[in-house]
Order: structure tokens, then sequence, then C-alpha cells
């Protein structure tokens, strides 16, 4: 099978590349805005990319209209507007339906925003 990405949407060139990575863990990535708002958001697109020094690699989506979730937006570096700190959590199977609903877009600005892809 020959696939061509260069015609597809950044959508199906997304659902292309997870789906072709299985079995894959969610990582389940927690941050903190600048004043002090937690945002707990799951993570399909995941992985380890080095152990010396340990390295994992995430990466948030923006939303529809281009704006960014506020995952990435807390994590950035503090002279680009964020804290600079993220913490990587696994998710469980016995917590899986808090992962799921941890997914939903909620609007900024609420408390324990989530802001899942």
């Amino acid at each position: 099978m020959e696939i061509r990405p260069a015609p597809m949407s950044p959508r199906q060139r997304y659902w292309l590349l997870i789906s072709s990575i299985v079995p894959r863990r969610i990582a389940f990535v927690s941050t903190l805005s600048v004043d002090g708002r937690p945002n707990l958001a799951p993570f399909s697109f995941f992985g380890g990319v080095g152990d010396e020094p340990m390295t994992v690699v995430f990466c948030p989506a923006n939303r529809a209209n281009g704006d960014e979730k506020d995952t990435l937006r807390n994590c950035k570096p503090v002279s680009e507007g964020g804290t600079g700190e993220f913490v990587v959590n696994v998710a469980v199977e016995s917590y899986h339906r808090q992962v799921a609903a941890a997914g939903e877009p909620l609007p900024g600005g609420r408390a324990a925003l989530r802001d899942g892809e």
C-alpha cells in the first residue's frame, strides 16, 4: 500500500498516524496556568523519545479555530507566557471514564479546566 500524505487534510494525517501506532498509552498531562488554575488533559499522541536524559513527548494540537489549548499555553517557557512546567501521568484502565471526561473541551478560565485533544 502506498499512502500520499500531501493531499490529505491535517485531521486525516493525524488519524492515520495515531491509528498506525498501537497499542498506545494515553498521557494524562497536568499543568497550572500562570495564575495557578489547574488543567488536566489526555493526550493519545504521546511517547518516549530518549533515556539520557529521560525524555517524553506529547503533542497538544490547537483548537479548530487555531487558538492554543490551555495545556500548551500553560507549559510554554516563562519567556513565552507559560510556567515552563508540566507533569505526564500515564492513564490506566481503572479511571478510563475520568480520562475520557477530561477530554471534553471546556471554555478557558474555569476551575479544573480540561482541554483534551
